[in-house]
């Protein structure tokens, strides 16, 4: 079976983990840490496997982006890897 991650924010929009992460150096020293996502599931990055899945998502959650969990769903047909 495959895996996306997915969040939803507090005004209920979804969005959809797209496989990309930056880092960044902000000035006052700290490191930022950006995922980038995608509106569809079609935008998601397709994980084989729910260990991946999970291990991608727990990095993500620990870094508290954007402040809602991304929690991991079955990708279901049609839902391409980027």
């Amino acid at each position: 079976m495959s895996y996306i991650l997915k969040k939803t924010s507090k005004q209920g929009r979804s969005y959809y983990h797209t496989g990309e992460v930056t880092c960044l150096d902000a000035e006052d020293g700290n490191r930022i840490v950006v995922s980038e996502t995608g509106f569809l599931p079609g935008d998601a990055k397709v994980y084989s496997g729910v260990i991946l899945a999970s291990n991608e998502a727990a990095l993500l959650n620990m870094y508290g982006i954007g402040g809602a969990p991304w929690l991991i769903v079955p990708a279901g047909a049609g839902e391409l890897s980027r």
